[in-house]
């Protein structure tokens, strides 16, 4: 059965000069890959796509092959094919088709990969200065980006509070909160999504330093009554994940564009999101996720989520104080919590959607293998799963013995 093989590309930049490289995806995501070959000077040897209204028209000088042209070209020697195709699912669906012409001597890839790799190898000699300059500028320009949307977010929300009620879906990120955002939306209900109002970057000091992005409300503090003074309720919803499992999703949202870099080039993927893990286990007294609460919600609220009992086994609880009601959720327990979800914002049709977001990002190979064959240094599984007040405060023994199994394999 034929597999993508995103991890051996991200840990291994050889493999994107070592053998001919063809395409397989003519789309949006096969123009920006004839782009990027282009600018570093690497061959194309050949381009194809299931659509045969492409088949003879042309990418960047470049023509789209049929399928079957592709494929006799591909069979002549070792190739590695990127699949040049956004949706996870399509991309299945394309190696199911593939797999009938028994291409014995082809790797498979995806853009991803091939996009990732050349970023999280910038240094590697092979690549030109005038790209790596171009790319530097580009990725300043991402960091703005990110700074604005950050700030923005927490801009919308004084605003939105002083106008009417809110809902407020607030939590660290990767911790399954797209789901209840797109619950909301759907049901065309009022909220705010966000991850950050005190505007404190530093789930990662690197970046923040990186970025240039300063603690924004330090010269204009922003008093716990300026923001409900005009509000008769608030109503926050929030979630908690496994430590380790919201560190892994994180990294891959920003490998290659936030997190990661590669400056010594033997380190490969494995080795640098256990460095990265390792960094987030270190923010704080218990680790990012857990001191979250207080860097935000009890910095900007005044509540101390720990001193509040949770309810291990249903995965949630509600905390009132003055006119803020709080639901905070364990996210393994997010899928049966639609009706508790209903009754806090008072709405008992409430449904909530299925939103497996990792699965449905263009790094969901890399992901999903580096997720079920990663092993988590012992001092780290130590720090979170054997004496750590915060997660004891949420998760059950029979809980951080099956995550402690988990990543220990």
């Amino acid at each position: 059965m034929l597999k993508i093989k995103d991890v051996d590309m991200l840990n291994n930049v050889d493999l994107v000069y070592d053998n001919k490289i063809f395409l397989y995806g003519a789309g949006d995501y096969g123009y920006r890959a004839v782009k990027l070959l282009n600018q570093l000077e690497i061959p194309i040897y050949g381009i194809s796509d299931s659509d045969e209204r492409l088949w003879g028209t042309f990418i960047k000088g470049h023509e789209i092959q049929s399928v079957k042209e592709w494929v006799e070209l591909c069979k002549k020697e070792p190739v590695t094919v990127v699949i040049t195709v956004a949706d996870p699912n399509s991309i299945e669906q394309i190696l199911q088709v593939l797999e009938g012409y028994r291409l014995l001597n082809a790797d498979f890839y995806t853009y991803f990969a091939l996009k990732t790799t050349i970023e999280l190898h910038l240094c590697d000699s092979r690549i030109k200065e005038t790209f790596r300059e171009d790319f530097l500028i580009a990725k300043r320009t991402y960091y703005d980006f990110i700074k604005n949307d950050l700030e923005d977010r927490a801009r919308e929300f004084i605003f939105s509070v002083m106008l009417h009620d809110l809902i407020v879906v607030w939590q660290p990120g990767k911790v399954g909160s797209t789901s209840i955002a797109r619950s909301l939306k759907a049901m065309g209900i009022h909220y705010t999504h966000m991850h950050c109002l005190a505007f404190h970057n530093w789930v990662d000091l690197e970046l923040r330093n990186a970025c240039g992005i300063s603690h924004y409300w330090e010269s204009e503090p922003i008093e716990k009554l300026d923001i409900l003074k005009k509000s008769e309720k608030v109503k926050i919803i929030s979630l908690v994940r496994d430590p380790i499992a919201r560190s892994v999703a994180d990294y891959f949202e920003g490998l290659g564009t936030l997190y990661s870099k590669y400056d010594n080039i033997d380190r490969g993927v494995y080795q640098e999101l256990n460095d990265f893990i390792g960094r987030e286990a270190e923010l704080g007294e218990c680790g990012y996720i857990f001191e979250w609460f207080n860097q935000e919600i009890k910095a900007f609220f005044d509540i101390d989520v720990y001193q509040y009992p949770f309810d291990k086994e249903k995965g949630y609880q509600v905390v009132c104080k003055d006119n803020v009601e709080l639901l905070l959720i364990k996210t393994e327990k997010l899928s049966g919590s639609q009706d508790i979800l209903g009754q806090f914002i008072g709405n008992k049709d409430f449904k909530l959607l299925d939103s497996n977001v990792g699965n449905q990002k263009t790094y969901k190979f890399a992901y999903e293998e580096v997720k079920n064959t990663i092993r988590i240094p012992e001092h780290i599984i130590d720090f979170y799963y054997r004496g750590n007040k915060a997660m004891d405060h949420f998760y059950t023994e029979e809980e951080k013995k099956r995550l402690i199994q988990k990543w220990c394999h």
